[in-house]
């Protein structure tokens, strides 16, 4: 009779190659799947980057404010002082800035506006921008003062737009954000798309629905409430935070009160203004301003701009030639 005899030894390498096999037709499909997930997030984030500020108005004119914001004027061609207007929609609805420039004259009017800011975006917003190469010699900021006393930011939108990341911890530390809400914002800050994708889907929604804007438009904003027990502390507070980071660069800080239907708690901020040394600018009273000169109750209609642009234009020019008349 024939014997056999078992190798073990063959038997043991036998399965190891086809373990090894196997593991190859798997792997291969998977590193295809990685390899494709990695292009796609790669071409994903060019587009948020490059692409997105090119298809959107908004974006666009954010990014094109910003690249003028921090780059100063040659001396050689630009002999006129810089004033930087900082702001949000409210800035953008109640200022013409061709007719506020030309009624400056001597002054070279620059402007970045970005919708939904409240005070801690422009907080963060002024140390990027002056790290970032802007120098004007006076800086205007246009906030109600409820947006001055709010205690928010952008989200992941203001980390990529308007935060240094030597400031993160700080943000984190202010708002003790939980470790989830602070990777969110840490990701937004270093991602483009991430840290645009709302504004993208607005894009994207608006295109979609071309009458969406004019639907979203009649629906008025709520009305904060008028809770302004403690505003000049928290003005003052608030006004000596951002005092000390445009004087650390030899920069005037302007504050500007925008119009309301309300008194928009002008002796208030003007209180806090004289107590911190930071001059409140309105270009307009109590009264100044009706139903009728408003889009929304918020938002000045164009003829109301103009009305606003030409008085905010004559204290501007007031204030900013004293400061530079020799005593």
């Amino acid at each position: 009779m024939r014997s056999f005899i078992f190798n073990s030894d063959f038997d043991q390498s036998a399965g190891i190659a086809q373990k090894r096999s196997m593991l190859q037709r798997i792997g291969r499909p998977s590193r295809l799947l990685i390899l494709f997930c990695a292009v796609w997030l790669i071409l994903v984030e060019c587009v948020a980057q490059w692409g997105f500020p090119r298809l959107s108005k908004i974006q666009r004119r954010i990014h094109e404010e910003y690249e003028a914001a921090v780059t100063p004027d040659s001396p050689v061609r630009e002999t006129r002082a810089e004033v930087l207007l900082l702001g949000n929609s409210l800035l953008n609805a109640a200022v013409e800035i061709p007719n506020l420039a030309a009624a400056m004259g001597n002054w070279k009017i620059k402007r970045w506006i970005i919708e939904s800011t409240t005070y801690y975006d422009w907080y963060y917003g002024l140390r990027l921008l002056f790290h970032k190469g802007a120098r004007p010699q006076a800086i205007c900021l246009m906030l109600s003062w409820q947006q001055l006393a709010a205690n928010m930011t952008l989200g992941e939108y203001f980390a990529h737009h308007l935060l240094l990341t030597q400031d993160f911890l700080d943000v984190v530390n202010t708002f003790s954000l939980h470790p989830t809400v602070a990777t969110s914002l840490f990701v937004g800050h270093l991602s483009a798309f991430y840290g645009s994708r709302v504004e993208i889907r607005k894009f994207i929604l608006g295109n979609l629905l071309p009458d969406l804007p004019q639907l979203m438009g009649t629906i008025r904003p709520v009305r904060m409430p008028q809770d302004s027990d403690h505003l000049v502390e928290l003005a003052e507070n608030r006004f000596r935070l951002l005092k000390a980071i445009a004087d650390e660069y030899g920069t005037r800080l302007i504050f500007i009160v925008p119009p309301a239907l309300d008194d928009g708690q002008i002796l208030k901020l003007q209180q806090a203004g004289r107590e911190t040394g930071v001059m409140v600018l309105t270009g307009w009273a109590p009264g100044t301003f009706s139903s009728a000169d408003f889009i929304d109750g918020f938002h000045l209609s164009e003829q109301g701009a103009q009305r606003y642009t030409q008085t905010l234009a004559r204290e501007l020019h007031k204030v900013l030639n004293a400061e530079n008349t020799p005593h």
